[in-house]
């Protein structure tokens, strides 16, 4: 973080293997010891920078996550507009909708059975208010590439405690075929405080 105004990030991960074995006897060279042979690959499974710049005395946030690995793609882009006094904002661009606990993991059924990955973004418009004690998170309206599809909504309120959450969301899904909703609740529990 640069002066509250800007701030960078990233995450690098890297699988690195080793294999080594050794030719069968018939395979022996000349001096009657087994060749060892062995490979080595490096394969960044993830490689990602985040950005984040404060504008207008904080009142307006950019933020750009982009990944590099496994393949080039840029998950979020948006502008973040906030209005302090009213603890409510309204952010555009290309971004994760809001659904469940943001689990990184798309295997995990509240991703894998809802469609909403940390994978695949959309374009749109998100409104949240956040009032005391209770902190709606956000309402949004991604607007989809696909003309057929249309477009989707969710929605989703928390009450946000230092030591829990408790939630629900709601989801509206176009699809070409049929159309996909999905509601559900979600609670998260912190076990240690950090310092």
């Amino acid at each position: 973080r640069f002066a509250d105004v800007l701030a960078l990030g990233g995450d690098l991960r890297v699988d690195d293997s080793l294999r080594r074995f050794r030719k069968p006897e018939t395979l022996q060279l000349d001096d009657g010891v087994s060749k060892t042979l062995g490979g080595n690959t490096v394969e960044a499974n993830q490689a990602s920078v985040y950005v984040e710049t404060n504008l207008l005395d904080g009142d307006v946030n950019f933020y750009l996550d982009e990944s590099f690995a496994p393949a080039a793609t840029t998950r979020e882009v948006f502008m973040r507009a906030e209005h302090l006094d009213s603890r409510s904002y309204v952010k555009v661009g290309h971004f994760f909708m809001p659904y469940g606990l943001r689990v990184l993991n798309n295997e995990a059924f509240v991703r894998e059975q809802t469609g909403y990955t940390m994978t695949q973004g959309g374009d749109g418009i998100e409104i949240g208010v956040e009032p005391d004690p209770i902190d709606l998170v956000s309402v949004r309206m991604a607007l989809v590439d696909d003309s057929a599809s249309g477009p989707d909504a969710s929605g989703m309120a928390e009450i946000v405690h230092d030591l829990f959450r408790l939630g629900a969301s709601a989801g509206y899904q176009a699809g070409e075929g049929s159309d996909r909703n999905a509601f559900g609740e979600h609670f998260g529990l912190r076990l240690t405080r950090y310092a």
